[in-house]
């Protein structure tokens, strides 16, 4: 059946309008790199503090905040690339880069969800070994506690490495 004058222009303008989505893959990336760039100034005004001599768990506290600000950006670099490959383009992997980009490029929505999932896991991680390091037991029960969550971490850090065999 051969398309009339109107079918085809809005055929073309419904293809052409995945161009729009580049508004957002661009400021996601301009967010990733102010990201980066605070980070990097972060990690300068802490290093500035540094005593090698007395590192106290506040010390420890903003290094691990660096790590999960750096953790976010991850998670914002890879939402960026997954609407490009989605919406735009796949991107053409040279065979010298190997599978360090691979990682980042996402097929489908389920691909999508276990790396940014893992991530989010990292991040608690983080963020709760950071609590650890500010927490003060006062009774056993906070010992207890302290080591339930220390446990928790753990399982959580070995469930995000685990791998079905029939995946390899």
């Amino acid at each position: 059946m051969k398309k009339n004058f109107w079918e085809k222009v809005l055929e073309s303008f419904l293809r052409n309008s995945r161009f729009l989505i580049l508004l957002p893959i661009i400021s996601l990336v301009m967010l990733f790199f102010a990201i980066v760039i605070l980070t990097v100034f972060k990690s300068f005004l802490i290093l500035q503090k540094f005593d090698i001599n007395n590192i106290s768990s506040a010390f420890l506290g903003d290094l691990i905040s660096i790590l999960d600000i750096i953790l976010l950006g991850i998670i914002i670099l890879i939402f960026s690339w997954w609407i490009y490959e989605l919406f735009i383009d796949e991107f053409q992997i040279k065979k010298h880069q190997g599978s360090k980009a691979k990682l980042l490029i996402i097929h489908n929505i389920d691909e999508l969800k276990e790396k940014v999932t893992k991530v989010i896991i990292i991040m608690l991680i983080v963020s709760i070994f950071k609590q650890i390091l500010s927490f003060e037991a006062t009774n056993t029960l906070d010992i207890l506690y302290l080591a339930i969550s220390t446990l928790t971490l753990a399982i959580a850090a070995a469930a995000i490495s685990f791998r079905p065999k029939n995946d390899e």
